[in-house]
């Protein structure tokens, strides 16, 4: 889980929903609309894969509006790998304390 949701799936994601959909829709909408966009297909897509939580969509909106002040592509990546590092923590945590 360490490389792919640390490395390889911030890197790719950050890539399709910032690069690919933010940067052309804060031209054609807004940079407002455009960061909801964001939060509304990080989220969905989450779902997609079956790893929705409640924190995909605002974290969507916030990596959003960070990428279209900074546009730096390598902070919201280090944003994700670092909420993606946190999971992997608490998961080892309850794994340890027997949860299931």
């Amino acid at each position: 889980f360490f490389v792919g949701g640390c490395v390889q799936a911030p890197i790719t994601e950050e890539l399709l929903y910032f690069v690919a959909l933010c940067a052309p829709f804060a031209v054609l909408i807004g940079p407002w609309p455009t960061m909801v966009l964001a939060g509304v297909v990080f989220g969905l897509l989450h779902e997609l894969w079956d790893n929705f939580a409640w924190t995909h969509p605002i974290s969507g909106v916030f990596k959003g509006w960070v990428y279209l002040r900074s546009r730096c592509l390598w902070l919201i990546i280090a944003f994700h790998a670092f909420g993606n590092l946190l999971a992997l923590a608490v998961y080892a945590v309850q794994l340890w304390m027997g949860a299931e």
